[in-house]
């Protein structure tokens, strides 16, 4: 699990959980999927993008 970021849970390149409260995020990079319903109760969240690294998601 990587920690490098508090607000991600990221699990072998899955982003399984994010507890951060902010109003845009970028996903990090070695993220390769989203895991079912992550931003579900994020209600200041209006916009997400991926990194630049990012291809596929």
């Amino acid at each position: 699990m990587d920690k490098s970021n508090n607000k991600f849970e990221i699990e072998n390149g899955v982003l399984i959980g994010y507890t951060g409260d902010d109003k845009e995020v970028v996903i990090p990079s070695g993220v390769v999927s989203i895991g079912d319903m992550v931003f579900f109760g994020s209600k200041n969240l209006h916009k997400s993008k991926n990194s630049k690294s990012k291809s596929g998601l």
